[in-house]
């Protein structure tokens, strides 16, 4: 299972999302000094979920973070999120 599949499925799982697209953009940091250059470092989520939007940004975002908390000590170095009202 590719590093993508493994946030959403995650996301979806955890947090009983329904809408989740996860874009990985390592490659758009390759070259910066302090990327991991693994090919599975940088990552976009775009989450579509009513209740997650109403959250205040930091909520959400420590939920989100909490949730891929294995995935943030081992390979993610950098994680872009957006959250959209369903």
């Amino acid at each position: 299972m590719n590093a993508e599949t493994q946030i959403k499925e995650k996301l979806l799982n955890i947090l009983g999302l329904t809408n989740v697209d996860v874009i990985n953009n390592s490659y758009l940091h390759e070259k910066h000094l302090s990327s991991p250059k693994n090919g599975n470092s940088h990552f976009k989520i775009i989450i579509k979920d009513k209740d997650l939007h109403e959250l205040s940004r930091v909520q959400a975002h420590q939920k989100i973070y909490q949730c891929l908390s294995e995935e943030m000590k081992s390979y993610i170095h950098a994680l872009e999120i957006q959250i959209i009202s369903h």
